[in-house]
This record gives structure tokens, C-alpha cells and sequence, in this order.
């Protein structure tokens, strides 16, 4: 809702076309470039006022700053408040999709990681679903041993961890 303009009384249109996939016969939705955009104020539309919206916008500005993980955005990174540990890190081979858990969700305990393209759309090509248990325990070991068994390693990533808090918490203050 932060981040939808409608809500601020801007109606646009013509943002995306759809093009004939050959390969899966689907049709895929395409940006359009933004001098093609249709805009128009629709006051109607309209439910946070000007002032709202610029004071989270600035507000935003200052998340991402100072929370910002690489390109992803600020605390609302799907990533950091995924439910399962690897959402959002592994990547299709073939589509490169972003892997998520597509199977075996709940009480079960046999999770199993996939390519949603495939499982959702069965656009792409790979079929390799892991085991949620067995991934987490073969990339969390390889991480002990190649990263985590060397003393330097944890101080320096103390030291850093430190560095980037106190950052955050004077630009917060």
C-alpha cells in the first residue's frame, strides 16, 4: 500500500502488454516503456493525503539506506521475513527463477525447495525439487567448515556487524 500510487489518486494505464510465448504457447506479460504510460489524477481514488505520502516516502528513503542487503530494499525484504530459511537465496539453474518451497508445506516436515515456474506455471523445464532438511544441512555444514571454524572469520564478522549498527542506530536516531 506504501508503495501504490493509486492510493494517492494517480490512475495508470498501457503499463505492460502481453506477447505470444511460441515456446509455451502462453502469453507473458511486457513493461512498456513509461513515455507509453497513461496517467491521470483520479481524486476519487484517493485515501492518504499528499502530506502522508511524502513523509513515507521520505521515511522509505531513509529504511533503505540504512537497511539495504546488497540491491534488496530496507526491512521489508521478502528475504529477512521469509518462513523457510533458504526462500529467496537459491536461484533456478535453467529460468532463474528465485527457488522457493513448493511441496510438503505444514506439519509434514518433508518441505522440499523448487522452481515455482515449473510447479506453478510448468513454464520451465527443471524438475529437481531438494528436501528442505537435507539442503539446509548440507549448505549450513559446507558454511561451518569452508567460513565458520575460523576464529578470524567470526571476529571480523563481529567487527563489521558492529560497524554497520552503529550506523544504523545514529542515522535512526
Amino acid at each position: 500500500m506504501l508503495r501504490n500510487v493509486r492510493y494517492r489518486g494517480v490512475a495508470t494505464w498501457n503499463r505492460t502488454r502481453k506477447v505470444h510465448d511460441p515456446r509455451t504457447g502462453r502469453r507473458i506479460p511486457r513493461v512498456r516503456p513509461t513515455y507509453e504510460w497513461v496517467t491521470l489524477r483520479a481524486p476519487h481514488l484517493q485515501i492518504v493525503s499528499d502530506e502522508v505520502w511524502s513523509a513515507v516516502e521520505r521515511w522509505l528513503a531513509v529504511v533503505n539506506v540504512s537497511f539495504a542487503v546488497g540491491t534488496s530494499p530496507g526491512l521489508c525484504c521478502q528475504s529477512l521475513s521469509a518462513q523457510y530459511l533458504l526462500s529467496g537465496f537459491l536461484k533456478c539453474g535453467m529460468c532463474g527463477t528465485k527457488m522457493v518451497v513448493v511441496s510438503g508445506r505444514g506439519s509434514s516436515g518433508q518441505a522440499r525447495y523448487g522452481c515455482p515456474m515449473k510447479h506453478a506455471r510448468g513454464i520451465c523445464p527443471n524438475n529437481l525439487q531438494l528436501r528442505q532438511d537435507t539442503l539446509e544441512r548440507e549448505i549450513i555444514g559446507g558454511l561451518h567448515s569452508r567460513v565458520l571454524h575460523d576464529a578470524y572469520t567470526l571476529c571480523e564478522f563481529k567487527r563489521q556487524l558492529t560497524k554497520k549498527l552503529e550506523g544504523a542506530r545514529s542515522q535512526l536516531g
